[in-house]
């Protein structure tokens, strides 16, 4: 195994030892007790779903469409296991993005914040 492979692999250990990511599981634990739930949060990962492979596939996505995102987040923001779950999910998602901006500006591919030189 190469030892980029061996550090991903320590990489994705910490993950997994992160607070972040007990969060997460610990919201998917309180959610598969909650069958409710778990049929409300599908149905909006559906709807979530369905609206992002328009907009990749460059369709305009109808304002009606969006509403319906928007109406149905509000609505499920009341329950708290699936509140839990979303902000669980947000705070991994948070952490992961801060990792790969990391190794973009490591290699060189991406300037560090706050850096706004421009390059000519």
């Amino acid at each position: 195994m190469s030892q980029v492979r061996a550090k991903a692999e320590e990489l994705a250990k910490a993950i997994k030892e992160s607070p972040e990511f007990a969060r997460l599981k610990a919201a998917q634990a309180r959610l598969a007790e909650n069958t409710a739930a778990q049929i409300m949060y599908s149905d909006f990962q559906k709807l979530q779903l369905e609206v992002e492979k328009m907009r990749l596939s460059g369709e305009e996505v109808p304002e009606a469409k969006l509403e319906e995102v928007r109406k149905k987040y509000e609505l499920l923001m009341f329950n708290e296991d699936i509140k839990e779950i979303i902000m669980a999910e947000a705070e991994l998602s948070q952490l992961m993005v801060e990792i790969q901006q990391i190794l973009a500006e490591s290699l060189g591919l991406l300037r560090p914040a706050g850096d706004d030189q421009t390059v000519n």
